[in-house]
């Protein structure tokens, strides 16, 4: 396939046209992959660290609040604030207390994202997702319909995150 060509002839398990027929080929931004940039995040040119886990050391030489995002996942994000030199940071232990904070808000959290039994109906929602926890399950996880019944597969209204369904 060629990005940015047109889909054509894409057919599902019954033969029937996918929606996307017509419209342009999605392909990778090939800035995703590789490292990008000088390594100094002051706004100025896109800096980034390519995928495949490698640690990645940046310099902030401006003091200011930075997000930054995630290529690969919608909605994961990261804000930096840089404070002057003379300023006071908190220390790791500091830091240390706060994930830990985070750690235990978000595990309640997703221990009650899996509890949601779906929505009424003959509905199949992908996803159970809030506040940036996002718990990757179909709700319900099964589900029986009458023959010929419509099914209505939706997202989770918070989801930041990409779902698909197959046959």
């Amino acid at each position: 396939m060629i990005p940015g060509a047109l889909a054509s002839g894409v057919k599902d398990a019954a033969g029937a046209d996918f929606w996307f027929n017509g419209q342009p080929i999605l392909g990778p931004n090939p800035q995703v992959f590789g490292p990008t940039g000088d390594k100094k995040i002051d706004g100025k040119a896109l800096d980034g660290s390519g995928i495949g886990g490698a640690k990645w050391k940046v310099k902030f030489p401006k003091q200011g609040t930075y997000t930054l995002l995630c290529s690969i996942h919608p909605g994961m994000k990261v804000k930096v604030t840089v404070k002057p030199k003379s300023a006071t940071v908190p220390s790791k232990g500091q830091d240390a207390r706060r994930v830990k904070k985070q750690v235990k808000l978000a595990t309640k959290l997703a221990k009650k994202l899996d509890r949601f039994k779906g929505r009424p109906g003959d509905v199949i929602q992908a996803g159970s997702d809030a506040k940036g926890v996002a718990h990757l399950a179909f709700y319900p996880a099964a589900k029986t319909v009458k023959a010929g019944r419509p099914v209505t597969f939706t997202m989770s209204k918070f989801s930041t995150e990409i779902h698909s369904l197959g046959a």
